[in-house]
């Protein structure tokens, strides 16, 4: 981190640093392993701290699908709000239809300062042949050019959203939005489709 903040230049470009919790005994313990390694991060100079609250690789694992509960998210929040004081906070969320990105949105806009949504999509994942190509798990996280319509639905309906939600300082929520950005295109299309 300490080498990453000496090469993004201060002024010039933004240091975001992703964080997620490691231990999984109750949601007080994450909300705590969040919070240490929010505090890690700006001690060590991110400019803003994402929490990642969808990874869709850690099957049976709660602290990586808090986005699916808005509450328990909103506890993490804000645990690792008051660990963060100033020090923006983003959260990184998986697909959600809208009825269940508007309750998570709500719960969780007076904390954060942005959203990061989405790069992947859990799905079962085949070979040409159709057998599972992860036989030890019934999902994957599915990227790239195969979920650039979801993700942008997804920031569609996050700068819907941000127009009714303000974020913890009052202004829109910062919407960060990704996912089968693979060419200068794709990047246009986001900025078309909104």
């Amino acid at each position: 981190m300490r080498r990453a903040r000496g090469i993004v230049k201060e002024g010039h470009q933004v240091l975001i640093v992703s964080v997620v919790a490691s231990v999984n005994d109750s949601l007080e313990v994450i909300a705590r392993d969040f919070a240490d390694a929010a505090r890690m991060a700006k001690d060590a100079g991110a400019d803003i701290v994402e929490a990642n609250y969808s990874c869709p690789n850690t099957p049976g694992d709660h602290s990586g699908d808090v986005y699916l509960y808005p509450e328990d998210a909103r506890y993490i929040s804000a645990a690792m709000r008051d660990a963060l004081g100033d020090t923006p906070l983003f959260v990184k969320i998986g697909c959600l239809p809208a009825p269940k990105l508007r309750e998570f949105v709500e719960h969780n806009a007076r904390l954060i300062d942005g959203i990061v949504a989405i790069n992947t999509i859990p799905a079962r994942v085949i070979d040409d042949n159709e057998n599972e190509a992860f036989p030890h798990r019934p999902t994957a996280g599915v990227s790239g050019w195969a979920i650039k319509a979801r993700a942008q639905e997804m920031a569609r309906n996050l700068v819907a959203l941000r127009k009714e939600i303000p974020a913890r300082s009052g202004k829109p929520l910062t919407i960060l939005g990704l996912g089968g950005v693979l060419t200068r295109q794709d990047a246009f299309d986001y900025l078309d489709g909104i």
